[in-house]
C-alpha cells in the first residue's frame, strides 16, 4: 500500500512543480509547508508505537501483573490459567477496539471537524492513556507489597492498563482518519502521494521503535508504557506550526478565506 501511494504522483504530473496550496505569513510558504507536513507525522509515529508496544514486552508485563498463562507448583507441575489468558487478550484487544470505535464515530463527521483540534486532542489522549498505562506498572509493585487480596492486587493494575490501552486506541482511530486527510489537503497535488506514503511509513517506524525498545532494552515497564507519549507531547509543543489548509475554510463556508490561502 505504501509503494502504491508513491505512484499517485503520476496522476498529477501535469501540475506545475512549484505549486503550493498555502500562503501563510509571516513564514515563507516553503518553510511553512514543510513544517506543517512534518509535525502531523509525529502523531502517526506515536500511534504506531502504541500499536506494537505490547508485542515484545508481553512476557515481562504479564509476569509483573500476575497474569502468567501457567502456574508452576512446588512439584514442578504446570497448571494452565485460562482466565489470565483471557484478561491479557482483552488488554491487547483494547487498542484496536478503541481505534475501531473512534473510526466508526468520527467517520460520518470527519470532513466537518477541525483537523488541528483533532490532532491535538488525540495526542493529548495518547499522553493521558500512556500515563494511566504506566501507572498500572507502578500500582502492581505497590499493591503486591500491600496486605490486599491477590485478586484485588491483580485487578486494579490490569484495569489501569486496559483503560490506558483503550484511550490510546481511540486516539489512533481518530488519527487514522485525520492525519491523511490533513496532509492531503495541505499538500500540492503533485506531492500527495509522497505525503500519504510518509504517513504510513511513520506508522511503521513507530512500530519498529516499539519492538526494538521492548526487546533490546531493559527499561522499567512504566518507562516503556510511556513511550507513545514522547512524540505525542512533541506534537503538542509544536502545534502552533500546524496551519489551516484551504479546505478547512471551504468546509466552514468561508470561501473568501479559503481563496486567500491559495496562491
Amino acid at each position: 500500500a505504501t509503494t502504491s501511494l508513491l505512484h499517485v504522483d503520476d496522476v498529477f504530473r501535469p501540475t506545475p512543480e512549484h505549486e503550493s496550496p498555502l500562503r501563510v505569513p509571516p513564514f515563507a510558504p516553503p518553510l511553512c509547508y514543510h513544517l506543517s507536513t512534518l509535525v502531523p507525522l509525529l502523531a502517526t509515529l506515536s500511534s504506531g508505537v502504541s500499536y506494537a508496544l505490547l508485542a515484545s514486552t508481553a512476557p515481562s508485563i504479564r509476569a509483573a501483573l500476575n497474569l502468567s498463562s501457567t502456574l508452576v507448583t512446588p512439584e514442578r507441575e504446570s497448571i494452565p490459567l485460562p482466565l489470565n489468558d483471557a484478561l491479557w487478550a482483552l488488554v491487547v484487544a483494547a487498542h484496536p477496539l478503541g481505534a475501531a470505535a473512534a473510526t466508526l464515530v468520527l467517520a460520518p463527521s470527519a470532513a466537518r471537524l477541525e483537523r488541528r483540534r483533532i490532532l491535538c486532542a488525540a495526542c493529548l489522549a495518547i499522553c493521558v492513556g500512556s500515563c494511566v498505562a504506566a501507572a498500572s506498572a507502578l500500582a502492581s509493585l505497590r499493591l503486591a507489597a500491600a496486605p490486599l487480596p491477590t485478586a484485588l492486587s491483580t485487578a486494579l493494575p490490569v484495569l489501569a492498563l486496559l483503560v490506558g490501552r483503550f484511550s490510546t486506541g481511540l486516539s489512533a482511530g481518530a488519527l487514522s482518519l485525520t492525519t491523511p486527510r490533513y496532509l492531503g489537503e495541505l499538500a500540492p497535488a503533485h506531492r500527495r502521494g509522497h505525503l500519504g506514503a510518509l504517513d504510513r511509513a511513520a506508522h511503521l517506524v513507530g512500530m519498529a521503535v516499539a519492538l526494538l525498545v521492548g526487546s533490546a532494552t531493559s527499561l522499567p515497564h512504566a518507562c516503556t508504557l510511556m513511550l507513545p507519549s514522547v512524540p505525542a507531547a512533541a506534537l503538542l509543543a509544536l502545534q502552533p506550526l500546524l496551519v489551516h489548509p484551504p479546505h478547512h475554510y471551504a468546509d466552514a463556508g468561508a470561501a473568501e478565506a479559503a481563496l486567500a490561502r491559495l496562491r
